[in-house]
């Protein structure tokens, strides 16, 4: 069991996962921008182009302005947040 072990982690050491991961993030993330502004920007009619934009960026928008509102709230805080006291001792 302990030489499995110990060859399934030099096995897969030599492996980059996050290189893999980031780049296969990177993929999809440039698929989903492609596959929303491509069908706002290429519509026939102007009726159907403009709410498509405006939602292609709505939602690609949503989570900077979550992010700047997060901040906002939190930075208004009167306690400091749980994770910085010390657990007292027993």
């Amino acid at each position: 069991m302990k030489n499995r072990r110990r060859s399934f982690t030099k096995a897969s050491s030599r492996f980059p996962w996050i290189v893999i991961a980031g780049v296969a993030g990177l993929i999809i993330s440039v698929l989903v921008v492609y596959f929303t502004f491509v069908p706002a920007l290429t519509a026939q009619s102007i009726t159907f182009q403009l709410p498509a934009l405006l939602v292609s960026l709505f939602l690609h928008d949503l989570p900077i302005i979550l992010y700047f509102i997060a901040v906002a709230i939190n930075k208004n805080a009167v306690f400091p947040p749980a994770r910085f006291h010390e657990i007292p001792p027993d």
